[in-house]
């Protein structure tokens, strides 16, 4: 486990490690949208080819944030470069926070390379 900045940290030697997955919960939806491009550059980085990047995904079109929501197609556009959407499937409502409920959806999205 790790505890750091998640758009800088890194090896000593200063490479970013390559990790197997990532999990996301809440974390893209609580970044300024400014952010996001950022945002998928590094999950991009830090995953080998063939890691996956999953979780739960809010869909919203709120122009308010946090949490900030995502089109599909804007979330397509950011991971579609670096990644391959391999599972997209509905969120149970007992699985789901109050606050996404309704709107978010499980992805699993492959690292490609």
């Amino acid at each position: 486990m790790h505890e750091a900045d998640f758009f800088s940290f890194g090896e000593p030697s200063g490479a970013a490690p390559r990790f197997d997955g990532i999990y996301e919960r809440a974390f893209l939806c609580a970044l300024p949208r400014r952010l996001w491009a950022d945002w998928a550059a590094r999950c991009a980085a830090l995953l080998r080819p063939g890691g996956l990047l999953f979780g739960y995904f809010y869909f919203d079109d709120n122009a308010k944030g946090p949490p900030f929501g995502i089109a599909p197609d804007s979330l397509d556009a950011l991971l579609g470069t670096d990644f391959v959407r391999i599972e997209d499937a509905a969120v149970a409502e007992r699985d789901s926070l109050p606050v996404f409920r309704g709107k978010e959806r499980w992805q699993v999205w492959q690292r490609k390379g």
